[in-house]
């Protein structure tokens, strides 16, 4: 074919030849779509991970929470003590297998410490750590509370025992805990408190969670004792 000849191709054959070169190949339209679906899981897992980190960050400040609950409400009962109250306060120190779970005894009257305000009589209440009904391995914190004294016509009488014992579970996840009791005339911390005329300047409350390496401290006040007129 001359020049002149393909310079003369009619209209439409060029027009067609056009029209086939301008539209996608088969090997484009699936490195698009490769491309697009790559896109696509990264927004994905850019959005899962973002997720998990958010509920991660509220289930670690929500188990925080729980942990400062525990502590306020042993601060409130052990500033509830009565003052010339003997043996309203003891501790003792308990390490199994390498966990700690050590206990913290007082004796209430209703309120916080027996977890309702509808209570008669005197319990004993013990903060304690103890492994889960279910799950021998894996132990919570609570409240072990038993009748002291009972509220009768006549007054207040002695009575219950450990067969009346009831349990509130306040904390799971734990693996330790620990308690430590400042004397002031030793100047030391002790690992348990049995001295019944008189009380620790404060308490050092350690709480070790699952997957932690360092216990959650609080330093709790306590009252001092006050001699019997």
């Amino acid at each position: 074919m001359t020049s002149h000849e393909s310079r003369t191709v009619p209209a439409r054959l060029r027009h067609s030849s056009f029209t086939r070169r301008s539209g996608f190949t088969l090997l484009e339209v699936i490195l698009s779509v490769i491309i697009l679906a790559s896109i696509a899981l990264g927004i994905f897992k850019f959005v899962q991970s973002n997720l998990r980190a958010i509920q991660s960050s509220v289930q670690d400040t929500e188990e925080q929470l729980a942990v400062e609950r525990l502590a306020s409400l042993v601060q409130e009962e052990l500033s509830n003590i009565v003052p010339k109250s003997q043996s309203s306060l003891l501790g003792e120190g308990l390490k199994l297998g390498g966990t700690n779970l050590d206990s913290i005894e007082w004796r209430s009257r209703g309120g916080p410490g027996l977890m309702t305000t509808a209570v008669s009589g005197e319990y004993r209440v013990k903060l304690r750590m103890q492994p889960l009904k279910d799950n021998q391995s894996k132990y919570e914190i609570g409240l072990w509370r038993r009748p002291a004294l009972l509220d009768t016509e006549s007054g207040l009488i002695a009575g219950g025992s450990d067969k009346d014992a009831t349990w509130v579970p306040l904390l799971q996840n734990v693996t330790g805990l620990t308690i430590r009791y400042w004397d002031a005339r030793m100047g030391q911390l002790l690992d348990s408190w049995r001295d019944q005329a008189a009380r620790p300047s404060f308490v050092v409350l350690s709480i070790l969670r699952e997957g932690e390496e360092s216990p959650y401290e609080a330093v709790l006040s306590v009252p001092a004792a006050m001699t019997q007129q």
